[in-house]
């Protein structure tokens, strides 16, 4: 979905239930642990945008326990493991994200050696060196990243993630 047509309940419930069915055929993978996880990070968007921040909350808490589980299933996936550091951050568990991070790093960095790097690396690095405060780097890695965008909405993924870090730490 995106702004001008954004996805309906209805829409997410039957994707919810396709994962479910997955998971309960023991077919699920990082991958669609990651979906999930995107599925309760956008609802918790939602609430916190609607400023129902119990709400929020519960949904991020869900979104952390998919992307957990999507990690954990592979952590070679980064997708699935920024995630759950990101989720941990902004629910103020910044001592567990801070030991996920190394993971996360070295799954990314060792992608990086065996295919071309491409732009989500690139912001995948910039979100963790900002988690941990290493804003040198974190520029490095925009700089990176800028010229393997190839669509705006990346950069306004990385921007949206990066804002919600920096506002939930205030």
């Amino acid at each position: 979905g995106n702004k001008a047509k954004p996805i309906d309940t209805v829409t997410i419930d039957k994707a919810e239930k396709v994962l479910q069915k997955l998971e309960e055929q023991g077919k699920a993978s990082s991958e669609t642990y990651g979906i999930w996880g995107r599925i309760y990070k956008d609802k918790f968007e939602k609430a916190y945008q609607a400023e129902n921040l119990n709400l929020a909350k519960t949904h991020l808490k869900k979104a952390l326990i998919y992307y957990q589980k999507g990690f954990e299933f592979d952590p070679r996936d980064a997708y699935p493991g920024v995630n759950y550091v990101t989720c941990l951050e902004l629910l103020g568990e910044k001592e567990k994200a801070l030991r996920l991070i190394p993971a996360v790093e070295y799954a990314v960095v060792a992608k990086m050696k065996r295919k071309q790097p491409d732009y989500w690396d690139y912001a995948t690095l910039l979100e963790l060196a900002v988690i941990e405060g290493r804003f040198k780097e974190a520029r490095e890695f925009f700089d990176e990243a800028e010229p393997l965008a190839i669509e705006t909405w990346m950069f306004g993924t990385t921007k949206e993630n990066l804002s919600k870090i920096l506002n939930f730490r205030k």
